[in-house]
């Protein structure tokens, strides 16, 4: 009886191969080959990730919406060191903020250390309430043309976020470089850009199905609601983030 033929080492160890680049990207970051284009299709072209989501396999070109947005927040928290150090600006801030509050009303009796614990978990819970609040948002908001059903709509409504989340992603990365008196300032800029992102990217991803005066209105109401949304996060999480400090 024949042996069977050992396989090539060589064969084995090709990372040349985009299967092999695929898994290393995988390794690094969480993220494949298919991922990026997704991410990038999102940006460039989300008439066409919108319509990729209509589909049960998304095409099979696509990676799903949800779990792009979750592996990109869980990232945002991850880089916390380029951003949310302990002598970052935005943790300065806090202290600047909790420098008027008692240290009696502290969960610890010092102001650095506690922006630092309430920083810490605040990056830990946060995207776990991004996802939760969208994730309900989505379920409410309906924009997407009439008989789409519910697991469409959250499918559309968190592709719909993927660029403005990229776009945070990115410009988290220079957060660190920011002086402290600028912090409110910048804070400000991103919310109105990720804003603008919000509605150009509904106004584009809508276009295959609906004409240009459908669309702005609904673009206009997305960019509403996910803005409201990102507002409600953020405050709930310092609260969650500020109320575990004393559990």
């Amino acid at each position: 009886m024949s042996e069977p033929a050992a396989s090539s080492p060589a064969a084995d160890d090709d990372m040349t191969r985009l299967s092999g680049w695929d898994a290393l990207l995988d390794d690094l970051f969480g993220l494949n080959v298919r991922a990026i284009r997704s991410i990038g299709v999102a940006v460039a072209r989300p008439d066409r990730l919108f319509e990729a989501a209509r589909d049960a396999d998304w095409l099979g070109r696509y990676t799903p919406s949800l779990r792009l947005v979750f592996t990109l927040i869980a990232a945002t928290s991850v880089l916390k060191f380029l951003w949310a150090g302990d002598d970052s600006p935005l943790v300065r801030s806090i202290v600047d903020y909790l420098a008027d509050v008692p240290l009696s009303d502290l969960p610890v009796p010092n102001v650095e250390e506690t922006a630092r614990r309430l920083m810490a978990q605040f990056l830990l819970l946060f995207p776990f309430t991004y996802f939760f609040c969208h994730f309900i948002s989505s379920l409410l908001l309906r924009i997407w043309g009439k008989g789409t059903p519910a697991p469409v709509r959250i499918r559309l409504y968190f592709a719909a976020l993927l660029p403005a989340i990229a776009f945070g992603l990115v410009q988290s990365l220079f957060y660190g470089l920011i002086p402290v008196e600028w912090i409110d300032l910048a804070t400000l800029g991103s919310g109105i850009a990720g804003v603008a992102i919000y509605l150009i990217t509904a106004f584009a991803g809508l276009a295959p199905r609906m004409k240009a005066g459908g669309r702005i209105w609904r673009a206009m109401l997305f960019a509403l609601v996910a803005l409201t949304t990102d507002l409600v996060i953020s405050m709930l999480t310092y609260v969650l983030a500020f109320l575990s400090m004393y559990l």
